[in-house]
């Protein structure tokens, strides 16, 4: 591999890319750098052209902090960094969520990505850079991505939006968006309650932003000049599509008519049975292309209802909202207890309050710092009518808990009038779309029932 470096003056800094030195025997390698802000992003793909079982991406994404990055020593007594913190799980999130839609949709072999703050600059957040430098490592390497994407963070102070390179509690916004100059892929945002049409503008402005990053991750892309792989994809038959839509469309549309989620996915599992029965076992047809069919068929009906009817899978239109129940005060020893019901989506949220030593001590490399305000979310099995393993918190249940967070954060008094830290756990008790959200009115009700105690 041949050494290459790229640099751009970019936000008052100067931005280098380098590839060519480090962790040459990974499928590639970067090291991005922004003033004294280092990441080492590696990428390890399969190279697998054969006919694939799998009918999923398993994409991983490890975002990793030491503490020397800082300069520091960790606390604990074996002085070795344990499992991920909460911040390392949610900038992994923010990677793949970034990343994931620049893969083609039939790619089916495993992909590595692992981020490495070598170094840190406490002005310079690396997660911005991490998201540029997977977007970087994949462009440059032989997996077969489709494009390159970029990202920023937008904040905004007297009513102009400015580019930072980390988040700033006096900002009225801290706003991430990934994707390119025309399409936008991601947007994670925390505001202080400024309207749609000032977010809008915001993510607007960003893709202005991100024009030089894409140019320079382009230019060092055809510089490398690398041959992409290829990979086995479902080469969907058109005749056997329209035999199987000719046998089973009815079914699966009929199953659509079923407005109750379990009953619904019930004749659906029974259909796609016999799909398999017949073509899977009877004929030999590959598993990928079967379901690569009734996904289509599945698309199809849902997209004909909706454009077409003005009608979803549970029978409402576009502007209608679900059923909508709540209840306060539901437990009668807790600080503050509520249940949101919304359709098939339900949460019990608790609120706990304490003095200043129950406070969450966050002891991460940009800074250690006290947290008044505590978020948890758990989803666990039976809310989807499911058997599983209850263990260690997972991502989705961190990067949840953080949704909800942004969302009640910025009407939470200030210390010096409650002087109190607050707990809140939302408790989803059903799952049938956005219980992030349902978190969110829940808490907000819960909050309402502790202060009125």
């Amino acid at each position: 591999m041949k050494k290459i470096t790229k640099k751009i003056n970019w936000n008052n800094n100067t931005l280098t890319i380098e590839t060519g030195v480090i962790a040459k025997q990974a499928t590639s390698s970067v090291m991005v750098k922004m003033e004294d802000t280092v990441l080492l992003v590696t990428v390890v793909g399969e190279n697998n052209n054969n006919i694939s079982e799998k009918d999923f991406f398993p994409l991983r994404v490890d975002y990793i902090e030491k503490s020397y990055a800082a300069g520091k020593i960790p606390r604990s007594f074996f002085k070795r960094e344990g499992r991920p913190s909460e911040r390392e799980i949610l900038i992994s999130r923010l990677i793949d969520r970034s990343i994931r839609p620049i893969f083609p949709k039939d790619y089916y072999n495993e992909v590595q990505i692992i981020v490495n703050v070598l170094s840190l600059d406490p002005k310079i957040d690396p997660d911005i850079l991490a998201i540029i430098g997977s977007s970087c490592a994949l462009s440059i390497s032989p997996i077969p991505v489709n494009f390159s994407i970029s990202a920023v963070r937008v904040g905004m102070k007297n009513n102009i939006f400015y580019c930072s390179n980390s988040k700033e509690e006096s900002s009225d916004l801290d706003l991430v968006v990934s994707g390119t100059d025309k399409s936008v892929f991601m947007v994670e945002s925390e505001s202080k309650e400024l309207p749609e049409k000032k977010i809008a503008e915001a993510i607007t402005f960003a893709k202005r932003q991100m024009e030089p990053l894409l140019n320079l991750i382009n230019i060092m892309k055809e510089e490398m000049s690398i041959e992409k792989w290829k990979y086995y994809n479902a080469n969907i038959n058109n005749e056997l599509q329209i035999e199987i839509e000719d046998k089973f469309e009815l079914n699966i549309r009929n199953a659509y008519e079923i407005k109750e989620k379990q009953v619904r996915q019930e004749h659906l599992k029974l259909t796609k049975k016999k799909i398999h029965d017949s073509y899977v076992l009877e004929k030999d047809k590959n598993t990928i292309e079967i379901n690569e069919i009734i996904s289509r068929i599945e698309k199809k009906i849902i997209r004909d209802s909706i454009i077409n009817k003005d009608l979803r899978i549970d029978g409402r239109d576009s502007k209608k909202v679900r059923n909508i129940s709540i209840e306060k005060n539901l437990l009668p020893r807790t600080h503050g207890s509520a249940l949101f019901t919304r359709g098939e989506t339900q949460a019990i949220v608790v609120i706990t309050l304490g003095d200043s030593r129950d406070a969450q001590i966050i002891d991460g490399i940009m800074e250690e710092t006290k947290d008044n305000l505590i978020v948890h979310y758990n989803f666990l099995p039976y809310c989807v009518g499911e058997i599983g393993l209850i263990g260690h918190t997972k991502r989705r249940e961190i990067g949840h808990g953080n949704l909800v967070k942004k969302g009640i954060k910025s009407l939470i008094p200030s210390q010096k009038d409650f002087p109190y830290v607050i707990r809140v756990v939302s408790e989803i008790t059903e799952s049938n779309g956005s219980s992030s959200m349902a978190s969110v009115c829940g808490s907000s009700l819960a909050l309402m029932d502790a202060v009125s105690v």
